[in-house]
């Protein structure tokens, strides 16, 4: 039996496409929304060895925005733990799409110094954060707009 070049060449796009395939319908299972970030600005900063604090800063807050969303639409403060790798990864692949450079999400801590899902002494849901000492001191900081230069203070 002769197989042609085509034939083969044809075989092997369905096999690579097999292989992405579970990666890919994994990445929308993920309920957060990066919309509207600005991975361009992102990319470029993240591009700069000397700006890896300004980079942690944007990726972070393009998932705090995302965890926000989720949170208004859900009234939980993260996603649930069985769907927090799906999110990591779905989160890598969309900054990687987009520019950010890939080790940028290892260095940033994504998933462990920015996780997808919180807990904050057994508080997981937005009223029960609402119901917690001190919150009004979060949102009193938290008034500021996201900038390229830090002047937001813990």
């Amino acid at each position: 039996m002769v197989v042609s070049g085509p034939a083969v060449l044809l075989v092997l796009l369905i096999l690579l496409q097999m292989q992405q395939l579970p990666l890919t319908m994994a990445a929308t299972d993920c309920p957060l929304d990066l919309t509207g970030s600005n991975f361009t600005l992102a990319a470029s900063i993240c591009s700069n060895k000397e700006d890896r604090g300004k980079c942690c800063r944007y990726i972070n807050a393009f998932i705090a925005v995302s965890i926000a969303r989720y949170a208004n639409a859900t009234s939980n403060l993260g996603v649930s733990s069985d769907l927090s790798e799906i999110c990591l990864s779905s989160i890598s692949e969309t900054l990687e799409l987009y520019g950010v450079a890939r080790n940028a999400t290892a260095f940033c801590g994504v998933g462990t110094k920015i996780p997808v899902n919180y807990e904050c002494e057994g508080r997981t849901t937005v009223t029960q954060m609402l119901q917690s000492p001190k919150f009004v001191d979060v949102t009193e900081n938290c008034k500021v707009p996201l900038t390229v230069e830090r002047s937001c203070k813990k």
